[in-house]
């Protein structure tokens, strides 16, 4: 049986004779506990030139390359000119931090955030060119926590996120949800951005990219620009819904019990991109 306990560290070289470490205890799956001082940890890893922010639920995931957001770190509204994240602190229950490379995106460690069920909804990744001691002396100082403490997070299998429902104002649209790629690469093919924003319980993640690829095989959707990852797993039942706002019409991929799922709208409020995705929108409706 495994020990509860087991001793994981990152050793590096500080000069050519010494090598100095960083020691962490950690659970046996390698799990290293943090501190859920929340606004304290967005403002810190804030700082770093780069991560990747990705958050997810059971059909989707959207991911960002890029420095987090910044803002009110305290409240959880964090914005800077292409993502906006508004975070809902009360329903984020624990999180702990791995050290091991990752092995689709190289990253050398990520922090993982769970939800009041264990389910994980929120990662934060290390750059993947980032140096593993690097990225351990920026969780250090939240590692004061023993990992007898931490949740016990469940597997995809019984994952439980816990999703908005489609606002009564949308309205379904007379066409599959597939109808959404055509859509995206006739925005991607005049090179207009979009406006993509996906949501649970426990946070609203936005971003705003121009395609640069977008691949379909037929259940699947993933969305590229280098900065922005956008992976969408139609459900049999999902269906698109148009919703007139402020800001423009959105698109809302919803399932038949009206769970949102993922929504994209405009990423102006005027001009030829606005516009575009305006007539965009009426060859849906048509």
């Amino acid at each position: 049986m495994l020990p509860r306990f087991v001793s994981s560290s990152v050793i590096f070289p500080s000069a050519p004779d010494t090598r100095l470490s960083r020691c962490f205890a950690t659970t046996a799956d390698g799990r290293i506990a943090l501190q859920p001082d929340w606004p304290q940890l967005l403002e810190r890893l804030a700082q770093i030139p780069q991560v990747a922010l990705q958050n997810r639920h059971a059909y989707a995931r959207l991911i960002g390359l890029a420095p987090l957001p910044r803002g009110d770190f305290p409240s959880g509204n964090l914005i800077d000119s292409i993502a906006r994240v508004t975070a809902d602190y009360d329903l984020w229950s624990d999180l702990w931090a791995r050290l091991s490379v990752c092995d689709c995106c190289q990253s050398p460690g990520r922090i993982e955030i769970v939800n009041q069920t264990g389910t994980e909804f929120m990662q934060i990744c290390a750059a993947p060119k980032t140096e593993p001691a690097a990225w351990a002396n920026e969780i250090v100082s939240f590692a004061n926590r023993s990992p007898d403490d931490l949740f016990v997070p469940r597997n995809q299998a019984e994952a439980q996120h816990t999703m908005p429902m489609l606002s009564l104002r949308a309205r379904p649209l007379p066409t599959r949800a597939n109808a959404i790629h055509p859509l995206l690469h006739a925005m991607a093919d005049e090179g207009h951005a979009i406006a993509v924003n996906l949501r649970t319980a426990e946070v609203s993640h936005y971003r705003i990219l121009v395609p640069t690829s977008i691949h379909y095989d037929g259940v699947s959707l993933e969305v590229r620009d280098g900065i922005t990852t956008l992976q969408l797993v139609h459900s049999a039942d999902s269906q698109l819904h148009v919703e007139e706002t402020e800001t423009g019409r959105w698109v809302h991929v919803a399932d038949s019990q009206k769970t949102l799922l993922l929504s994209f709208g405009p990423a102006t409020m005027g001009g030829p991109t606005h516009d575009a995705w305006e007539a965009a929108i009426e060859t849906l409706s048509a």
